[in-house]
């Protein structure tokens, strides 16, 4: 999805991602990323000009940098982010290793109370080790990547830029909103998509089930 164009700038940018992959970098692959730097600077690329004003960042630090995007982005286009929530329970697989790994007492659960799915919520991605987020904020025509190949035969891949189109939700076992279907907008995709009752290349995604370990805050 990242390299499916034939620029000039693209061409440079495969042979020098080839290069690198075998830490073989040549001078003039220096001189390309070197021109790739954001910078002030007359005749030079920024990321505060407009065409970059919603493009896809890869970043370690993705979970902040959506979280003030959201913001920003409703704030923009006159909208009020609504918010869904993860619907969590607690799993029956003991989890050995790590038990034996902190050697500590423990507290066994069968089920959440609401302070701690409270704080489920709230936890930043990084507190579970699947970096799942508890809370998800959005609103509509706010840019999004699909993560998973989901159905590459429907252009649901991993790097598919789109934008959301609508959602259905339902109220989960806490009060909380779910979300069931987000509805996607796909951006430019390879082919175009058209399934029965919804708009050309608009797509659904359905939430999964995921397993995975989360740390409090009393650890």
């Amino acid at each position: 999805m990242w390299q499916k164009t034939q620029s000039s700038g693209d061409t440079q940018l495969r042979t020098t991602l080839e290069n690198m992959h075998y830490k073989a970098c040549t001078p003039a692959d220096l001189a390309f990323l070197c021109s790739c730097i954001t910078s002030s600077a007359p005749g030079r690329l920024s990321v505060q000009q407009k065409q970059f004003r919603n493009v896809s960042v890869i970043t370690v630090h993705k979970d902040e940098i959506n979280h003030l995007g959201s913001i920003r982005f409703a704030k923009e286009t006159g909208q009020s982010l609504t918010h869904f929530f993860s619907e969590d329970s607690v799993s029956v697989k003991a989890d050995t290793k790590r038990r034996q790994a902190y050697k500590r007492s423990e507290v066994k659960v069968t089920s959440i109370s609401d302070a701690i799915q409270e704080l489920l919520w709230n936890q930043p991605h990084s507190a579970n080790t699947k970096i799942i987020p508890g809370k998800l904020s959005i609103c509509l025509e706010m840019p999004v990547i699909i993560h998973h190949n989901a159905a590459t035969e429907l252009c649901i891949t991993k790097g598919q830029e789109g934008v959301i189109h609508g959602w259905q939700s339902s109220i989960g076992s806490c009060n909380q909103r779910v979300l069931d279907v987000l509805f996607v907008k796909l951006l430019n995709p390879p082919q175009t998509i058209k399934l029965d009752g919804l708009e050309e290349n608009v797509v659904p995604l359905t939430p999964p089930s995921v397993g995975t370990v989360c740390f409090l805050p009393d650890d």
